[in-house]
């Protein structure tokens, strides 16, 4: 079920916030290590927020199905946002370059949203108009890695 924010999976509903850290990559990456359910991606490499949605339920999916690539359902969701079926080519195109300009998916209502960006000492950024070919394009190539 979609809601304004967010679509609603089995294990929760998917959201995604556009955001500026004070922090390193490497102090973004370890902090969301302990965190359940919570990937960081390029903001730059982001089709939209429904395309990090859109990664999350075809992780959840893949597990469910017992398809996922890797382990980790958090690296699945990596994976599945850069249609890539190795984690170095994942990293390379949607990995976070700059911490000033990243994304975080997560699975929980806003006050969660806003506790992740807390603790990662970053403020949320206004989504800029979406680029619906480029979103579209991006989707149906995770579709296509869906359907491999």
């Amino acid at each position: 079920m979609a809601s304004k924010r967010g679509i609603e999976t089995e294990t929760g509903e998917v959201r995604a916030a556009l955001a500026s850290s004070d922090l390193t990559v490497k102090e973004i990456l370890d902090i969301l290590r302990s965190e359940k359910d919570a990937q960081a991606f390029d903001a730059d490499a982001v089709a939209g927020p429904d395309h990090i949605r859109l990664a999350f339920f075809h992780a959840d999916k893949a597990f469910e199905e017992r398809r996922n690539l890797v382990r980790d359902r958090m690296l699945e969701v990596l994976l599945r946002a850069a249609a890539a079926r190795q984690v170095a080519d994942a990293v390379k195109r949607i990995g976070i370059k700059d911490p000033k300009r990243i994304v975080i998916g997560f699975k929980g209502d806003a006050k969660r949203g806003d506790s992740l960006l807390k603790r990662l000492k970053a403020r949320r950024m206004k989504w800029g108009p979406v680029d619906k070919k480029a979103e579209n394009r991006m989707i149906e190539k995770m579709v296509l890695l869906q359907l491999e």
